[in-house]
């Protein structure tokens, strides 16, 4: 299914201007509408404290939100116009990851942006690219904090391991496969006798018109997921395909060990289903 319907998180970023540029790029050459979902934190006193509160410092704090709201929209209104693709601002208050994730369900992609460990955004929790990766049941593009990507799709790193979730990602890389000028397809470890699914893997993607490099090599002992970024590197990949594997629940986040280590030291964009 071609992408038609792309999402991007906007928030008050210092790194939101790579994201931004990325998703308008993205959605000109495949021809998508874009939508831009910038999240309100709600400001809410309990009625207990309230005369605690000077009006003239909750008006400071409105005032303060409604500034860098409006800063996001004119920056996310310049980058598409730069891009030359359909775009929409749409605006949201409440909990960054409940909107998110129900706004994320309804369309093709959702574009996220890797936690900094040294940044701090007011209303966003940490660790919110996992909790919406793992809760949204849509592909999800995760951009990493520190970097500029100029192209996004020219040369795929698929990490497979014939598991539904790996499956998953797989079909919905599809789409900026078929454009790429290579892809690698790399499984580490298969198990013994399994000769056949490299094959297999292959047949599936050549008849999507996709002529694939298949990759399977023992891990010796190497952390998996230092070995897929070590891949990366050197296939000069600039987007890692791949199954994200863990569960969620309010405020507790469990991760598979390869998709936590990915999560935090991403070096190219990562596109990534549950």
């Amino acid at each position: 299914m071609p992408l038609r319907d792309l999402l991007v998180h906007l928030d008050a970023s210092k790194h939101l201007a790579a994201r931004m540029a990325l998703a308008a790029r993205l959605a000109k050459r495949t021809g998508a509408h874009l939508t831009g979902l910038y999240v309100t934190p709600r400001v809410e006193v309990p009625p207990f404290l309230a005369d605690q509160y000077a009006p003239a410092d909750l008006d400071e704090v409105y005032a303060t939100i409604a500034s860098k709201r409006d800063e996001t929209q004119e920056a996310f209104a310049a980058a598409t116009k730069a891009a030359g693709c359909e775009a929409e601002w749409l605006q949201r208050i409440g909990d960054a990851e409940t909107v998110l994730t129900a706004e994320g369900r309804l369309a093709d992609l959702a574009i996220l942006g890797q936690d900094d460990p040294e940044e701090r955004i007011d209303g966003i929790p940490r660790a919110l690219p996992e909790h919406v990766a793992l809760a949204i049941g849509r592909p999800v593009l995760m951009v990493p904090y520190a970097g500029s990507f100029a192209t996004l799709g020219e040369r795929v790193l698929v990490a497979w391991n014939d598991s539904p979730q790996a499956a998953r990602a797989l079909n919905d890389a599809l789409p900026l496969m078929t454009e790429a000028k290579t892809v690698s397809v790399l499984e580490i470890d298969p198990p013994p006798g399994d000769e056949e699914s490299e094959s297999d893997i292959g047949r599936h993607l050549r008849r999507h018109g996709i002529a694939a490099e298949i990759d399977r090599i023992s891990g010796a002992g190497i952390d998996t997921a230092d070995l897929l970024l070590s891949r990366a590197a050197d296939v000069s990949a600039d987007l890692i395909v791949m199954g994200v594997y863990g569960h969620s629940r309010r405020r507790e986040i469990i991760l598979g060990g390869v998709s936590r280590h990915i999560f935090r030291h991403m070096t190219v964009p990562v596109l990534m289903s549950h």
